[in-house]
């Protein structure tokens, strides 16, 4: 499960790699917190919708990834 909401990138991102010809879809280290915190943000909601559908080990899934820590951001 992933979520690419914003279109930038965050250093320590999988998608970076995509981005590393185009200076302007990489996020300043103020964009990149307010983005994590929005991730986890909706990771969270994602693992509420889970339990409630009774989908535990999807719930699961999302707590970890709203969880794990953050490239670049500790």
């Amino acid at each position: 499960m992933s979520l690419w909401i914003t279109g930038l990138s965050v250093p320590g991102d999988k998608i970076i790699q995509f981005t590393q010809n185009n200076a302007s879809m990489c996020a300043t280290a103020i964009e990149g917190e307010e983005i994590h915190q929005f991730l986890n943000a909706s990771y969270t909601n994602i693992a509420m919708a889970r339990l409630n559908l009774e989908q535990y080990e999807l719930a699961v899934e999302a707590c970890d990834k709203a969880i794990e820590p953050k490239m670049g951001f500790v």
